[in-house]
Order: structure tokens, then sequence, then C-alpha cells
């Protein structure tokens, strides 16, 4: 295991009412900004906080710009989307299981209404909008708005700032964005308000009670310094939302080679200077992907899905 050095404490205050104290000091592996970037962690809880978050996002950030398909793939990606989460043929559903894990949970459902929170340039509303649903997105990057499609109804706001309709949509979409937001337990508030009272909330995010997490620590590549100001667990990130007024309907374990091979480079480049390219490379993705579905069902790998509902008075 790859230990993290650490710091003094804080007086940071959690959501549960505990300070922020044990930390460690990472860097940017992805865009290489300059200098080091420090977590604390909830001496109760465990959820880990980014201590300065007052972070500008880079214009290359790879969620800005949309990306266009060609139509065979755009065809092929839309029908597995609907295969999955649609009431389509379990025989269908069987035979391309092994493509569902690369795919994003939604509802899709004619006409139903979806808002994709962090929705970036659209890519995945630009699929819903093709299934036939009414969409709406967040998206604090006027760059990645206006790369947009108009068509998909992208408003250039943070959670805290938006101002939407109450109740006015059937499934809320947050896909790796909680972990972004400098203040994930005041939004979380406001996309209930949003939520209709039979909606379904879908809240997609890094996993720190991972196998990946434990080997690799500081070098981990879902620690994603300084882009996620806040890291959580299954069980520290339902215990939030269960707080906030919801109950789980279920969670999907997703996680793929990534936090192995991303993670090995961290290191290796942090050790080097150096970025290995064989671990780009589809043979070592194929050899970690059984090691990935192994630890998904057992609910150790490195992203996981909620999927939520407002709790009945």
């Amino acid at each position: 295991m790859i230990k993290s050095p650490s710091l003094k404490n804080s007086s940071y205050s959690c959501y549960c009412g505990n300070k922020f104290e044990k930390s460690f000091a990472t860097k940017d592996f992805r865009y290489f900004t300059k200098g080091e970037y420090s977590y604390l962690q909830c001496s109760v809880c465990g959820i880990y906080k980014l201590k300065n978050t007052n972070i500008k996002y880079p214009k290359t950030y790879y969620s800005f710009k949309f990306k266009e398909k060609t139509k065979l793939m755009q065809k092929f990606t839309n029908f597995l989307y609907n295969l999955f989460f649609n009431k389509s043929s379990f025989f269908l559903r069987t035979i391309f299981l092994p493509f569902k894990p690369f795919l994003r949970g939604t509802i899709i459902k004619q006409g139903a209404s979806i808002l994709d929170v962090g929705c970036g340039s659209g890519n995945f509303l630009s699929i819903m909008h093709d299934l036939g649903m009414k969409t709406c997105g967040i998206e604090p990057s006027l760059q990645a708005v206006k790369s947009a499609p108009k068509k998909l109804n992208i408003i250039n706001s943070t959670i805290h700032n938006s101002k939407l309709p109450k109740r006015s949509f059937d499934v809320i979409t947050m896909n790796h964005v909680f972990e972004h937001s400098d203040t994930p337990f005041t939004d979380i508030k406001k996309i209930k308000t949003y939520l209709k009272h039979s909606g379904t909330l879908i809240l997609a995010t890094p996993n720190t009670r991972s196998l990946a997490f434990k080997l690799f620590g500081k070098y981990w590549v879902q620690v994603s310094a300084p882009w996620h100001a806040y890291l959580f667990s299954n069980n520290n990130l339902i215990s939030l939302l269960e707080k906030e007024g919801f109950s789980v309907k279920k969670i999907r374990y997703n996680s793929m080679p990534f936090q192995f091979l991303g993670s090995l480079s961290n290191y290796i480049y942090a050790k080097t200077g150096k970025t290995p390219k064989i671990l780009s490379s589809r043979l070592f993705f194929y050899m970690f992907l059984p090691i990935c579905f192994f630890l998904n069902f057992f609910k150790f790998g490195d992203q996981f899905e909620i999927w939520l509902e407002k709790k009945t008075k």
C-alpha cells in the first residue's frame, strides 16, 4: 500500500458536525498544474475535502467540448441505452451485457423530463433527446454551454445559483459531478426541490472504499486533484443522502480498468517524470477487466452509481 504524507490538523467542519483533520497532499497528474493540493479527512465519517477549492478549470477540460459521433456509433449508443434502460428484450440485454458498464444509469420514457447537472457540453443529454426525453442541463462553464446544441436546453449556472421550477423533473442525473462541487451539502438540498415526488435521482461518484484507493493512496486516479473538491465512500454518501430525505433504490458499481491503469501511470510519473504509454494499450485494459468485474460484484470498485427517490412521509 502506498501511504500519503500527513499534514497539520484543521478545524474545518463536516456536514456530520465533526472536524476535518487527517489529510494528504498530492499533485495534478492530468493537466499538470503547479503545486501540491491538500486533502483533509473527517475524523468520524471519513469524507475527504480539498483544502483550497478556489480552482479555475482549464479550457481544455475534457467535458467542455461536444463530441460529434459518426452516425453508426450514434445509432449503436442510442440502441444500447434504449436496450438497457427501457423495456426491451431480455435475450438482447443478455447478449449485449458486456457493454452495460460503459453506460451511465438513466430512465428512458417518452416525454419524461430529465435534468443533467454538470452536463458539460451535453453529450449525454443529446442521447436522451434522441430517445424522446425532454432535456434540460445545468453547466457552470460558459465554454461548454456554447459548444452544446441549443435543442438540449442547457443553462449556464451552478446548482447553487440555478432557478428552475420546483418538482419539475422525472429524472435528475449527476454523473461524476457531485465530487466537483465545493458546496455539495447545500447542492443536494436544491436538487431535491427540482425532483418530482415520484422522480429518481441518479448520482455517480468515485468510491474511497475501494481497493484502488487503498493500494495507491494519493496516486489514485480518482483523487483527480484539484478538480475533485470532495471524495466520498459508498457508506458516508448514503448516510448523507438519507439524512437529506432520500432513500436508496439500488446501487450499481461500475468501475473500469482505468482505476488501476491510471493510478499506475500517476505513480510512475511521480517517480520518473515520464508517462508509460504501454498502460494505455487495449491489451492491459482487457487484462484488468475481469478484476474490475470481480471488485464491482463485491462492492470494492472505485466508482458507484446510486439510484434514489424522495422518502415518503
